[in-house]
Order: C-alpha cells, then structure tokens, then sequence
C-alpha cells in the first residue's frame, strides 16, 4: 500500500474492530507516515536579485569612500552589522572588482639581489656553521613543550 492516511487507517480499524496500532501494524506502513502532519512554511521574503545588486553596490561605495583602506572581509561584516545585509565573501569581491575597489598589494615578490651563483664570503676556504639547541629545562611548565619554557641558544661559527 502506498501513502495511507489517518482517515483511511481509522476507517480500516473500525471496520474490523481493532486497535489503530494493530491496523497500521497489519498494513506494514510506519506509524510516523500515518501521523504525519505537515506544517506550512511561511513565505520568505526574497529581494530581487537586481535589486539586492544594485543596493549592495551602492553601500560597498559608501563604506570604501569613508576609507579606502577596507578589504573584503571588513566591508562585508560592516555590510553585515550596520546595514543588515548577508552576501558572502564572494559577492562582495566581485562587487568591489567591479568598481575597482579591491587593495593593491605593493610586496617586493622574489629576493631583492639576484643569484648569480657566487657566494659572499669574506675570504676563501672558510666553512658556515649555525647551530640551534635548546636544553632541557626543569621548572613548573617542564614538559609541556610551550616555546616560552625552553631557551634557545643559536651559534654561528666561521673555521678555516
């Protein structure tokens, strides 16, 4: 038997005189199917995807015109926070590409001397050595592996 309602149950329990447990039982449909009650959802307010865009636009101006120097994530939890308005990370990058709002990054990329394979000692046959220990050290935090409970000791040595 397919979808079974209450109704169709009760009329079934009747007719035979047993319990509705036993009909429901005997006709091999799950309890929860019979009871099922479904709730209506309310209509959610949904604002037009223009409308949303244009609006959005609008505020990101606003907000970057007040400083310039706001990136995406402090736009959108003021977006957020002062106007109510959840768009995610992404829209509001492609809303502030859009307007050419997005930070440039001035970061020097690469070394800033060339490798030209020669390396800058002060005389030939010398050897760099650098060593970094820390010894153990006993006290109340011993043992926790904090980087604050250990010192550490760094030699450098030049031998010829």
């Amino acid at each position: 038997m397919g979808s079974t309602t209450k109704q169709e149950v009760k009329s079934l329990s009747r007719q035979y005189q047993v319990s509705m447990n036993r009909t429901i039982k005997a006709l091999g449909v799950a309890k929860s199917t019979v009871y099922y009650k479904p709730k209506a959802y309310p209509d959610r307010k949904r604002t037009p995807r223009r409308m949303l865009e244009e609006e959005s636009k609008e505020v990101i101006l606003a907000i970057t015109a007040k400083k310039a120097t706001y990136g995406v994530p402090r736009v959108k939890a003021i977006l957020k926070r002062d106007y109510g308005i959840g768009l995610t990370k992404y829209m509001v990058h492609r809303f502030m590409k859009q307007g050419n709002l997005l930070i440039k990054r001035n970061r020097p990329r690469g070394a800033n001397r060339p490798h030209t394979g020669k390396v800058a000692v002060k005389s030939s046959n010398t050897r760099w050595a650098s060593d970094i220990t820390s010894p153990f050290h006993g006290g109340s935090n011993a043992g926790t592996g904090r980087k604050s409970d250990l010192p550490i000791y760094w030699t450098v040595a030049t031998a010829l």
